[in-house]
């Protein structure tokens, strides 16, 4: 007897692939924006992507969420800032496509980058 092996759980998409699952997810997350529990000033944080677009500047969308939109380019970069550094390699098809680029910082220890095609999500 072969055991079935269990879905994967809903999470971000990825470059340019998701599932539904996934998309529906992101939008979740995405449409939290404003509905932070700390009634501070919203903050920003900036990261930087080494043949993309240079320094960008991401808001914080939600508690623990900052994103922005961007234009890539294909091929292997570095995506950092002083808590982050993540090798992405764009799809040569994806080359100056916008991408969705999002700092998930639930975790302070192990802040997360999640990086995906912004035409994936449609209209939210």
């Amino acid at each position: 007897v072969v055991a079935k092996a269990l879905p994967k759980p809903a999470g971000w998409p990825y470059l340019s692939e998701a599932r539904d699952i996934d998309i529906a997810y992101a939008k979740q997350r995405l449409r939290a924006r404003g509905k932070s529990k700390s009634a501070g000033p919203k903050l920003a944080i900036s990261l930087t992507a080494s043949d993309s677009f240079g320094t960008a500047v991401l808001t914080q969308i939600s508690e623990n969420l900052y994103s922005t939109v961007k234009p890539v380019k294909a091929g292997k970069q570095l995506f950092a800032n002083h808590e982050i550094k993540v090798w992405h390699v764009i799809p040569q098809a994806d080359d100056s496509k916008a991408y969705r680029i999002v700092v998930d910082k639930t975790n302070a220890a192990k802040p997360q980058l999640i990086l995906f095609r912004e035409s994936l999500l449609g209209k939210f």
